[in-house]
């Protein structure tokens, strides 16, 4: 039996059918080893293509250079003033910062011989008002002298329904203090910057017209606010002096604005 069985084998071995399988087996090596036989990591890592570092070196890269840029052009816009930087100068910063108005045509220059008394804290104050038109006038009789009130044409503008200010005034106003020592007008942050400037250079050159014989004049309550301040120099005329009414006022960011350049004075 056992002999039968080893003959049926050894004919099987060699029979066609056999002999074809084992030479299939011999020609198609292991797909699995075929498969495998290269890491798909290494191909990915050796394509060249990009990588997540990249883009975040390229955004990093990117974002210094814009912050450069803006930064330089901020240095470079008119527009960014001294005020914007700080409250303070040295006195060679007030003669560059004042060389650099003069440039500028004012409304009125050296050449109109006119002198500008800004008095922020005038509002309450009627009996040194009084006092500070005899001081500042070269007449007895103070012709010479004329004043602007900002409470005074912020009110008229309000009320004056064909004013080219007094809506926007009116649909920007935070709030009207009575009490208040200085303007007693608030805005908000809506009204553009010279308007007030405007205010004041327009009745300036209206009372001018009616009065020529004004060359001194007080601006009562006024300048309301830091800007204001600048927008005035540059575009209309040069604060010839500020005065303010005890120490404590001298706190005001206006007032130290001007007390840099030693052109505050307290009047008693």
């Amino acid at each position: 039996m056992f002999r039968q069985t080893l003959r049926l084998g050894t004919r099987m071995r060699h029979s066609p059918k056999f002999l074809g399988t084992s030479q299939m087996v011999e020609q198609f090596p292991s797909i699995a080893a075929r498969k495998y036989s290269n890491h798909p990591s290494s191909s990915f890592n050796n394509d060249g293509g990009p990588k997540v570092r990249h883009f975040l070196f390229v955004g990093l890269v990117g974002t210094m250079l814009f912050v450069l840029v803006v930064n330089k052009i901020n240095e470079q816009d008119p527009k960014t003033s001294l005020a914007k930087k700080k409250n303070t100068y040295s006195e060679q910063e007030w003669e560059s910062y004042v060389a650099g108005l003069k440039r500028k045509k004012q409304r009125f220059d050296s050449s109109s011989n006119k002198e500008f008394y800004a008095v922020p804290f005038a509002n309450k104050n009627p009996k040194q008002i009084e006092n500070l038109k005899r001081k500042v006038s070269k007449s007895s009789s103070q012709e010479d002298v004329g004043v602007v009130d900002i409470n005074e044409l912020i009110a008229k503008q309000m009320n004056n329904s064909e004013s080219a200010y007094g809506l926007l005034l009116k649909t920007t106003l935070v709030e009207n203090d009575p009490s208040s020592q200085s303007c007693t007008y608030s805005f908000n942050w809506n009204l553009a910057k010279g308007i007030f400037s405007k205010l004041v250079c327009d009745e300036l050159t209206r009372m001018i017209n009616e009065s020529p014989q004004l060359d001194r004049f007080l601006l009562l309550n006024f300048p309301n606010n830091l800007p204001e301040a600048i927008k005035f120099e540059q575009d209309v005329a040069n604060i010839t002096e500020l005065i303010v009414f005890n120490e404590e006022q001298k706190e005001d960011v206006v007032v130290k604005y001007f007390d840099t350049v030693d052109k505050v004075s307290i009047s008693k």
